[in-house]
């Protein structure tokens, strides 16, 4: 028998399934991240992801964890609502044209004998032992400040008061269960840094100079930023496209034209690099 072979076999496969890892939108998730030009970077498709199957398996951990976590909640009285009740999908959240935005969880309610009054964001998470442990130790403001970004930017588009935030030991199912109350200024000052990033025409600055720097080393976009590494070649990340806020669509200043959808993955012989 030959099971290296059927590992393999099964992680080639949810790699050609994962696509290329770029999103038509930034992400609400993504907004909270320290360095503005990584966040760019990600929206101006700079890199194609090229994660291992294992990874990419343990990337869609998150999403098997949810109708887990709902059915408990369901199981002490509360009432999860994951999808929009007009649409039948996740409740979305959508600015300049869906350039910006995101899919909450859900909305929760029926928590009133645990102190929750009313509806709130529901926000589900998982995290690894060293991530959760941290989590446990110091909450999810100082350990994961871009969920709490994610879910103030959430509770104001969904004009909820307050946001549940479960998340999950991936190694033995302990929880862990914060409540966070709406900040609007918080919401605010990260929807204006969102239309910065997404109106940008040329990258934002750096959080470090140095490429040692601790959360440059970690960066997916360290050999782009720092190493003068050539990105993706597609038309968002050419300096001839402009994004169209107020239909989400791309515009190329080369040929004066709208991109078509199913070109903006290609780009042309005329593609133009960003200087770094």
């Amino acid at each position: 028998m030959r099971l290296d072979k059927l590992t393999a076999e099964i992680d080639r496969v949810v790699k050609m399934n994962s696509g290329d890892g770029f999103r038509t939108h930034l992400g609400y998730s993504m907004l909270g991240r320290p360095c503005a030009r990584e966040v760019w970077y990600g929206f101006r498709w700079f890199k194609v992801a090229n994660h291992t199957g294992r990874l990419l398996r343990l990337f869609s951990r998150g999403h098997a964890e949810e109708p887990r976590i709902v059915e408990w909640l369901r199981g002490v009285g509360a009432i999860v609502k994951e999808v929009d009740e007009t649409t039948g999908r996740q409740q979305l959240a959508s600015r300049l044209g869906g350039h910006l935005g995101g899919s909450g969880d859900g909305r929760i309610s029926n928590l009133e004998r645990f102190g929750l009054v009313g509806e709130g964001l529901l926000e589900i998470k998982t995290h690894g032992e060293k991530s959760f442990l941290e989590l446990s130790k110091v909450g999810v403001g100082a350990c994961k400040p871009e969920h709490v970004v994610q879910m103030q930017l959430y509770m104001n588009d969904f004009d909820l008061a307050w946001a549940l935030y479960v998340s999950i030991n991936k190694n033995n199912d302990h929880l862990h269960i914060e409540v966070l109350e709406r900040r609007p200024e918080v919401a605010e000052a990260y929807i204006k840094r969102g239309v910065d990033i997404v109106q940008a025409q040329t990258p934002p600055p750096k959080i470090n100079e140095s490429s040692s720097w601790f959360q440059c080393k970690m960066c997916s976009y360290a050999d782009v930023c720092h190493h003068g590494a050539p990105p993706a070649v597609n038309c968002r990340s050419c300096v001839m496209a402009a994004t169209n806020i107020e239909d989400g669509s791309w515009y190329c200043n080369q040929w004066r034209q709208t991109i078509p959808a199913n070109h903006v993955r290609l780009g042309c012989s005329n593609w133009t690099p960003f200087t770094q």
